[in-house]
């Protein structure tokens, strides 16, 4: 999971960690700190998972027509008669 995600810092905790490099391992992140998030209009995805923040873009339109046709395609293949 982690190679598709992205792990960012608040600014806050990014100059903490700057000072002390063990700080950020000792970090867990909480669903106040996602409060603190900017709003980018939806265009990212804000997880938080064992306390270590993840950080996913939204998908492509590409992405989403492509699955609506596999979507399309796997439900007319699951009601063909046998």
């Amino acid at each position: 999971m982690g190679d598709i995600h992205c792990r960012i810092l608040l600014s806050e905790r990014k100059t903490s960690a700057a000072i002390n490099p063990m700080v950020s391992n000792s970090i867990r992140w909480t669903t106040r700190d996602l409060d603190a998030m900017p709003d980018d209009g939806g265009w990212k995805r804000y997880e938080i998972i064992d306390g270590e923040l993840f950080v996913t873009r939204a998908p492509h339109i590409r992405h989403q027509g492509t699955a609506g046709k596999l979507h399309m395609r796997l439900e007319a293949w699951s009601e063909e008669p046998d």
